[in-house]
This record gives structure tokens, sequence and C-alpha cells, in this order.
């Protein structure tokens, strides 16, 4: 026995000596040499994670260098399917604090993918990139109002009206009408800056919007808001001179919902940086619905981009020259835009087609200046310069174009050529069953038109719509008076007028359900009574609208009263400038005023008149 007894001790002397040697290349203590990157991007996201600083110095951690099959780094999301490829990566384990548990996370190599794994699966409460300097967090200081859950019924599609204005308000529609209405939210400490417009999209299945606004310390952020429960799901913060730019179309204000991808499940925000600035360059982003939190990120300098540089002379551009615009979100498909920063574009721009599961990134066909993608096959519409017919002298750095043309898997097919007319901003509409675009003659007046794809018959629409938006029906269109029409696709110049504002105002057709898309909001919280349904006699026309801000009207000097009910016992008065927040009303109690319920920024509530026949007491801020 004890003739064994010796080579074993000495084979555990050797395994000890052994282990002594490959310890320090596995698992490193904390107090040691200084970790590489992706073992410190691991730490910042688990830091994120717990709320808690994750350092080198007070945690234990070892990693692996591995070779994936896949962007998943073998620890896939459920329902993602990822396409097969060599990544380079390393699995991480991280034990926080020194006595506690340990944490497992996949990093790939260039530091893009950051995934915690529990148990095979990503964890929720961190999913992919750590991006800074953002920082995703849920919304504060919401107010504390009275809510109405309003019931939705099935429609064939639904519709979002935004309202320009003081009141800023958004107007739910389907085919009989006007459904809810609500103020624009507002992201914790929004504040107005003259000529900045705030930047408001809705998902595929309207059941989010992305509301991207400057916030207190005057930099920029994106909200992520739920129209069903009236809550902000997060809020993410742009760095300081970073830009955040939403997809093209609709309007100054409106963007388009394709930078949802098709289960509105995830959604890609483009940041800038201009020339000159500190971190100066684009990135994109894609970011989780459900939390969120970020998922992946493409920079305008990896190899994937710049080995693209002799076809796009954009990604060889000085950093901040060009800013990125989403085109469209498909599956695993991101087409975005470079777009040149204070210049004017030509009739094509840059534009590459990003793959955020693959990590590839190659160039996209979607190039056009003004086009629009129809969701169900991603065929494109576009204006076109027909070589082989004459064309309109160009108006300025514009391209005259002469004809109508759409891209498929197919190729390219020109619709229709007009010689006589100018050509421009294409609409898909009836899930592709009309092709819509405006033209104009030398003199420049506008005149929509709908193209019947099954015979290729013209209708011109008449010549008080200034705007149209395709429903699975036909379209909607809206005049200079923010008229609101319905039309057939069978017979397109006739519309039946299905909502107006009290008063003309401009209005923004913002949103109809897409093709191939279901309408996914079966109810909408409506935060407190919005303003402007009761109008109070020998009173000035309201301007106040409920989820709005306010302040006290600059009057010579004089205060306003806040009262505990509308008319009611005198509570405090506030001087001219001081900022509340509406939370109810409107009341006609006493009829003298319109009243309306208001919130301070310290809390108090109270009542206050909006004004009188000779003035306003009270003005709405953006």
């Amino acid at each position: 026995m004890q003739r064994k007894l010796l080579p074993t001790l000495l084979r555990i002397t050797l395994l000890l000596a052994l282990s002594l040697t490959v310890l320090p290349l596995t698992r490193t203590h904390a107090q040691s040499d200084p970790p590489p990157d992706y073992v410190l991007k691991a730490m910042a996201n688990l830091s994120v994670v717990l709320g808690q600083e994750v350092t080198p110095q007070n945690s234990f951690y070892d990693w692996v260098e591995r070779i994936y099959n896949d962007a998943s780094l073998d620890c896939p999301a459920e329902g993602q399917a990822y396409t097969q490829q060599t990544i380079r990566g390393y699995d991480v384990d991280i034990q926080f604090p020194l006595d506690g548990p340990e944490y497992n996370y996949r990093v790939s190599a260039d530091g893009l993918i950051v995934i915690l794994c529990v148990n095979g699966r990503p964890d929720p409460r961190s999913v992919g990139i750590t991006v800074p300097p953002g920082v995703s967090t849920p919304a504060v200081g919401t107010v504390n109002a009275p809510t109405t859950v309003k019931e939705l019924s099935q429609a064939q599609w639904y519709a979002w009206v935004y309202q320009y204005g003081e009141t800023e308000q958004l107007i739910l529609l389907n085919p009989n009408g006007e459904q809810a209405r609500i103020a624009r939210p507002k992201l914790p400490n929004e504040i107005a800056e003259e000529g900045y417009s705030p930047q408001v999209t809705f998902s595929r299945d309207g059941r989010y919007m992305l509301i991207a606004a400057r916030v207190q310390g005057g930099v920029e952020a994106i909200g992520l808001y739920s129209l069903a429960t009236a809550t902000f799901i997060s809020v993410y913060q742009a760095g300081p001179g970073e830009e955040i730019h939403l997809g093209a179309r609709y309007g100054a204000v409106v963007k388009s919902p394709y930078v949802f991808n098709p289960a509105s499940s995830q959604y890609v925000v483009g940041f800038y940086t201009g020339f000159g600035l500190a971190n100066a360059g684009w990135k994109m982003v894609v970011f989780d619905t459900a939390t969120g939190n970020a998922l992946y990120q493409l920079l305008y300098s990896p190899p994937a981009v710049t080995t693209l540089a002799g076809q796009l002379p954009s990604i060889a551009a000085p950093a901040g020259t060009f800013f990125p615009m989403t085109v469209y979100f498909g599956n695993d498909s991101i087409h975005f835009q470079l777009t040149p920063a204070g210049t004017e574009g030509g009739p094509t721009l840059d534009t590459l087609n990003w793959h955020p599961n693959a990590n590839a990134v190659e160039v996209s066909a979607y190039n056009h200046t003004t086009q629009d993608v129809l969701p169900t096959n991603e065929a494109v519409l576009f204006p076109h310069e027909n070589a082989a017919a004459p064309v309109l002298p160009a108006n300025g750095p514009f391209t005259s174009f002469n004809s109508v043309a759409q891209t498929t898997s197919a190729g390219t097919e020109i619709l229709l050529t007009d010689a006589t007319k100018y050509h421009f901003d294409t609409k898909w509409a009836s899930n592709g069953a009309l092709a819509m675009f405006a033209s104009s003659g030398e003199d420049f007046a506008t005149t929509w038109n709908a193209l019947a794809m099954s015979n290729r018959t013209i209708t011109p629409l008449p010549n008080t719509i200034l705007d149209v938006l395709g429903t699975p029906t036909g379209f909607l269109s809206v005049n200079a008076d923010g008229v609101v029409s319905s039309h057939l696709t069978a017979n397109p110049a006739a519309g039946t007028i299905l909502w107006q504002p009290v008063q003309p105002q401009e209005v923004q057709l913002a949103w109809v359900t897409p093709p191939g898309s279901l309408f996914a909001l079966t109810e909408i919280t409506l935060p407190g009574n919005v303003g402007g349904a009761v109008v109070c006699p020998d009173t000035p026309p309201t301007r106040m609208a409920v989820g709005g801000r306010g302040q006290v009207a600059f009057t010579d000097g004089q205060p306003l009263r806040v009262r505990d009910t509308p008319n009611g016992a005198f509570l405090l008065e506030m001087p001219e400038g001081t900022q509340f927040i509406v939370i109810g009303g409107p009341d006609c109690t006493g009829g003298r005023y319109t009243w309306y319920q208001i919130q301070l920024t310290n809390g108090t509530i109270g009542w206050s008149a909006e004004g009188d026949l000779e003035g306003y007491f009270m003005e709405p801020i953006n």
C-alpha cells in the first residue's frame, strides 16, 4: 500500500505544480495584471445590471478564448434565428463580490456583442451591448394624474394624426373617425428650445412611441413610450453634442415606423456628432423594445464599414461630415443612408445594409433620396430620371425627375414617364395596389396622383391635398386646414371627411397600420382628460391641454392665483413665468373663466383660470 502512495502523491504534486502554472492564464485575481478590454466591457455591463460598480479591484475574473458559430456566442435568445458564421470571442466569468456569485459573459472580439448568459439564454436585464455615454433608465418625474383606459375595437386599420402648435396633440383614428386623443408625451426633464423640433414615431404594431427631444443639460434623449400603459419604458440620453436621428419621412416632427423591425420587438436609432467636435462620427444602435436595453452597435469606423470606402465615398470622408438616417429595418437587415451634414444630397445617397446578428455590413440598393418601401415584398417606389425621355429644366441643385419607377427582386421598372412634369415624394398605398406620387409643372403647383398598379391608370387628386398616407383600403389625405379624408382604392379622387380640427390648423398624417402588420394595441391609457372638449362661454379660445406644460403669462407683473377647486378657496399666488403641468380640466365653474387643474414643480396641485376676454393669464410652453 505504501508503494502505491508514492506515485499518487507524486501525481498530486505534479498536478498542483501544473495548476500553479496554468491558473494565471485562465483565472486572474482582482489585484493582478490589468484585465483586457473584453473583461472590462463585461464588468461595465454587469455594473449596469446590478446597480453596483464592478471593478478589477473588487471581483475575481477569468476568461477563455473561443470560436463561435454565430452571433449568439452560444447563448441564443429564444426564438431568434442566427446566420451561421465564424466569430472569435471570449467566455468571461466574473465573481462579484469576492465571496459572491459568479456571472458568465460572452463577448465578441470586437466588443460589439456583450451577453450576460444565464442557463444558456441572455439575461433579460442586460441583453447586448453597453453603449456609453448614454444611460438607459426608467422614466422618472411623470405626473401623477388621473388616467382613463379605453378599449379599442378591431378595425381594418388605425391611424395617428399629429396636430402641431402649442397643444401638440395626437389623435387616433380608424374608419369610424376619432377614437382617442392624447397630448404628445413629454420626456422627463424635457425642455423647449427655439428652433428645435422633437421627433416622434410609432412602432409597426401601434403599441409604442419613440420620442426624441432635448432635456435638462442641453443634450438630446430618446424615450420609448407604451401607449397601453401611458408610461416610458426607458429613456436613453445621448452624449454631449450628439444628435439623435430617427428614420426618414413623414414631416419635420413625425418620422418613419420602419425604424422598428417587422415584429416591433427591436428598433434602431442613429446618433451623430458633428465634424470638429469630440467623438465626431456616427453610430447605429439597436434597442430591445421590451426593456429599452441596447442590443447591437455599429460605429462609423470598424473594418466592416471602412472596407466599403472604395464603393461609398462618404465612408472615406472626415468623421462627422455625414449623419445616418434609417430607411428600413427588415429581418436582421437595417438599411440606412449617410446624409451629408449641412448640404443638399443628390438623387441618391450612400446607403449601408447592416446585419446585426451576422455582424456584417454591405452596400444597400435602398439609396434613393426620396423613396418608399413596401414591407410585404420590400419593393421600392421612387422618382426616376428616364434618360430616354426629355426632362424639364432642373430646379436649382435638384435633379429633374420625369418618371416614377419601382425596384423589386426582378429589377427596376419604370411605371410612368411624363416629360412635362416634375415628379417627387412617392408613397405606396392600398397595400401596394396604388403608387402615390406628387407632381408639378413649371409653375410648381403641386398635385398628388394615384397610379393603379393593376392597369397603370393615373388619377389626379384635388389640388387642395397637401399630403397622403396609405391605408390597407386606400389612403388618407390632409389639406391646409387640417381636414383628414379617407379615400378608397377603386375611386381615389373621392374623399370622405374622417376628422377635422375645431379650427383650421396644420396637422401631419403620422402613422397608419403598415402593410403586413397587425394593430396590436387593444387598449390605450389616456393620461387625464385632454383639453379642448369643453368650451366655456365668454372666455377666449382655450390653448391649454392636459398633459402639456404651461407657465404664468407675463402681464405687467401680475401674479396668477391658485385655488383648491375651480372658482374655490384661495391657496397661493404664482409670479410671472412660474411653470407647471396641466393635469385636469377644462372646467367652466363660475361662468367667467376656463379653469385648469395644474401641478407645480414642488408638487402643489390646484386650479387656475386660463384667462378672460381681455387676455390670457397662462400660456402653453413646449
